[in-house]
C-alpha cells in the first residue's frame, strides 16, 4: 500500500495520467468527498459539497486548504464568446452560426416565456454565476484550461432528467449536479478526457417489449467502462454515481424560440467541444490510439419505470418555482 504523499505524487505526473490505462487492475486517481463514493473506474473522482468542504486528502494536493481557482471576471467580460447579456445569447467559445440540432428534438414542443420563467436557470445572470462557482473546482494541473460551459438534461440509469452543468477543459470532463436557487454545488464528477473510450450519438430507444413512451428525440453517451458490464448493485441503485457512462440531450429551455440557437442549451455545441478536445487529450496522452466516437441508437435499458414517468412529467430533476414552492 502505498503512502498519501508517495500516491498523490505519482498521480500528479502526466506520465502516470497518460499510462493509466495500460497498467491493469491498479485504482488510479482518487474518490474524496465530504462522504468517499469510491468509483473503481480508472479516471474518474466524484466530490460533494463545495472546494471549502475539500481539504485533508484531495486527490490534487498534500493536505493544503484548497485555493479555488481564481476567475478572470474583467476577461470573461470583454470576451464577446463569454458574455450573456440577455436570454437567447452564447457563452461558449465556439461559433453560434451553427448551432441548429443534430439530434433529434422533440416534435411538436415550443415553451412560452412564461414556462421558461420558471426554470432557475433561466433568471437573469443565473448561468454566469453557476458557471464562476463552478469554475472554483477547475485544478489547472490535473484539468487544463477551460473550454465551454452548458446547461443539459442527463438522463441517468434509472431514465429520470436531471439538469446538469457540464465544463470542458483540456484534459477533463466535469459534471456538476448544481442547485440553481442556493447558487451551490451539491456533487461534481471528474472524468478525465484520455479514460473515455466511446461517444455515442443518436436516438433515444427503449428496448424491445418496454412498455416506457417513446421519447421521440435524441443525445448522446458518453462511456469510459470499455464495453464492461457495471455490477449488478451499481445498475439497481437509482442513488448510484458510480455508472461508468453519462447520457445528455438538450436542456428544456432549447423548446423556447429564442433560445433555440443558444450554445449552451444545445447537446450538438457540447458534442463538437467534446470531439476536438478528446482528439487533442488523446494526442498528448494516448497518441497511438483514439476514442470512438459513432453514431447509432443510444438504447435506454427501461421497461417498467412509473414513477421516472411522473418524475420526468413535471421536470423533478430542475431547478423550478412550482406555483410558490422551490425546488
Amino acid at each position: 500500500m502505498m503512502t498519501d504523499d508517495k500516491f498523490v505524487s505519482e498521480y500528479l505526473s502526466d506520465e502516470h495520467l497518460s499510462s493509466a490505462d495500460e497498467k491493469e487492475g491498479e485504482f488510479v486517481g482518487a474518490t474524496l468527498s465530504l462522504k468517499p463514493t469510491g468509483s473503481g473506474y480508472i479516471g474518474v473522482h466524484t466530490y460533494h459539497g463545495s472546494t471549502n468542504d475539500v481539504t485533508d486528502g484531495h486527490p490534487f494536493i498534500r493536505n493544503e486548504q484548497h485555493t479555488p481557482t481564481p476567475i478572470d471576471n474583467q476577461a470573461m467580460a470583454t470576451d464577446p464568446n463569454l458574455n450573456r447579456s440577455r436570454p437567447g445569447s452564447t457563452y461558449s467559445r465556439r461559433s453560434t452560426l451553427s448551432t441548429s440540432s443534430r439530434t433529434s428534438k422533440k416534435q411538436n414542443i415550443v415553451r412560452t416565456d412564461e414556462a421558461c420563467d420558471l426554470f432557475f436557470s433561466y433568471k437573469d445572470n443565473s448561468f454566469d454565476t453557476a458557471v464562476r462557482k463552478c469554475s472554483e473546482h477547475i485544478q489547472r494541473e490535473a484539468d487544463g484550461q477551460f473550454q465551454g460551459a452548458w446547461i443539459l438534461t442527463e438522463v441517468d440509469h434509472w431514465n429520470n432528467e436531471l439538469e446538469k452543468l457540464v465544463i470542458l477543459t483540456d484534459d477533463s470532463l466535469l459534471i456538476f449536479k448544481y442547485n440553481f436557487i442556493t447558487q451551490k454545488v451539491l456533487l461534481y464528477k471528474r472524468i478525465f478526457l484520455h479514460c473515455i473510450d466511446t461517444v455515442k450519438m443518436g436516438d433515444f430507444v427503449y428496448p424491445n417489449f418496454s412498455v416506457m413512451p417513446n421519447r421521440s428525440h435524441g443525445g448522446i453517451q458518453i462511456c469510459w467502462n470499455k464495453g464492461q458490464i457495471p455490477p449488478i448493485s451499481q445498475v439497481w441503485n437509482p442513488f448510484s454515481n458510480d455508472i461508468p457512462w453519462a447520457i445528455f440531450c438538450h436542456h428544456p429551455l432549447i423548446y423556447n424560440p429564442k433560445e433555440s440557437e443558444t450554445a449552451y442549451f444545445n447537446v450538438d455545441d457540447f458534442m463538437d467541444t467534446l470531439a476536438d478536445c478528446l482528439n487533442k487529450c488523446y494526442n498528448r496522452k494516448r497518441p497511438n490510439e483514439n476514442a470512438t466516437i459513432v453514431e447509432g441508437a443510444i438504447l435506454l435499458k427501461n421497461y417498467v419505470n412509473l414513477p421516472s414517468v411522473f418524475f420526468n412529467s413535471n421536470s423533478l430533476g430542475f431547478s423550478r418555482d412550482r406555483n410558490g414552492f422551490c425546488f
